[in-house]
């Protein structure tokens, strides 16, 4: 497992103190700006990625929600179709996400199975959370702890709240033929 801490590094106990914090009133945490984020990629060549990104981009702006998907598909140039959905959702939604990365085991301790080889076609989840001065950052290759599950359960419950309440958009362009064709 790659960990990088940047800016200030966050004890155990800083991190029982942000999420007091949230605790106490999660819209006055996320009235300041925070981002949290899980990125599934690597896999064999061509294989896709998928992101959820939870941000407050400036104190007191709504806080929104962008997931990425991208997938091998010959029908892009390149070929590869990349969707993009971005909405707003409630505070409380986003706690659910902070609290389960705050409180896992996710920045307080080596993952198990972490520092097993480094597979050029691994599977790998990079984490990050930033706010304030603090900003961290773990990467985790598979077979993926099971005691990260209910974090990532919680970022694909947003990715899936997003998903049925916002628009898609389309960021590939379509190939076409020789003539200009699709």
């Amino acid at each position: 497992m790659a960990e990088t801490a940047s800016a200030k590094t966050l004890t155990p106990d800083d991190l029982d103190r942000i999420a007091a914090e949230l605790d106490e009133d999660p819209a006055a945490f996320f009235a300041k700006p925070v981002q949290m984020r899980w990125w599934l990629h690597g896999g064999e060549p061509g294989s896709g990625s998928d992101t959820v990104t939870i941000a407050v981009a400036e104190p007191g702006a709504k806080v929104t929600a962008t997931c990425v998907r991208a997938r091998p598909n010959n029908n892009y140039r390149p070929p590869m179709l990349v969707e993009r959905v971005e909405g707003e959702i409630e505070p409380e939604q986003a706690a659910v996400v902070a609290r389960a990365m705050l409180r896992s085991p996710l920045f307080r301790e080596a993952a198990p199975g972490a520092a097993g080889p480094k597979l050029a076609d691994g599977l790998k989840e990079t984490w990050d959370f930033q706010r304030g001065g603090a900003s961290l950052s773990k990467t985790v290759m598979e077979p993926f702890p099971d005691e990260l599950e209910h974090v990532r359960a919680a970022f694909h419950g947003v990715r899936d709240f997003v998903v049925l309440n916002a628009e898609r958009t389309v960021k590939s362009e379509k190939a076409t033929g020789k003539d200009g064709t699709p």
